[in-house]
């Protein structure tokens, strides 16, 4: 019997997730305290038909920033295939409901009560769910399967807010 071996993620670190017909690259970028201290993630735009050279993989725009757990997406997921500079996450903005003002359940409708923050930063109020940057992800932790899907098919595969995301 052998053992699995451990991963170790780290800043920087680029991962390969793979589909049927093509590939599809991630960076691990920052660690954010604010959100239990959880990997935030930047996906690459595109996908390729073969595996591909780093550098070219670090030059492609930036598709979303996401909250998850790296390490607990490898191997079924993703696998690592490098470490490179992060690039900057400071563009990565994320949004959420206070569920301090809003005790409605995620899928009883759409909030009026919608904040947003950075990594590390924390959560501004910013009211009803027009006035949220249109690049802003969900700030929310995802499973590696969630984020899996995300990568697929362009969303979490859950209702949040009167919303499906």
């Amino acid at each position: 019997m052998s053992a699995i071996k451990r991963v170790s993620c780290r800043k920087g670190d680029l991962f390969e997730v793979r589909f049927k017909s093509c590939y599809r690259y991630f960076q691990l970028v920052d660690y954010d305290l604010t959100e239990l201290n959880s990997d935030v993630i930047a996906v690459f735009e595109g996908s390729y038909s073969k595996a591909q050279v780093l550098s070219e993989i670090l030059a492609r725009k930036i598709d979303f920033f996401t909250h998850t757990t790296v390490r607990a997406g490898v191997p079924q997921f993703w696998r690592k295939v490098g470490t490179a500079q992060p690039i900057d996450s400071s563009s990565a903005i994320f949004k959420g409901v206070d569920g301090e003002k809003d005790d409605r359940q995620p899928s009883e409708g759409k909030s009026g009560h919608w904040q947003i923050r950075r990594i590390g930063k924390d959560w501004r109020y910013v009211g009803k769910e027009d006035k949220v940057p249109l690049n802003a992800e969900l700030g929310l932790i995802f499973n590696p399967e969630a984020i899996y899907k995300k990568i697929t098919v362009g969303k979490y595969g859950q209702i949040y807010h009167g919303g499906y995301y």
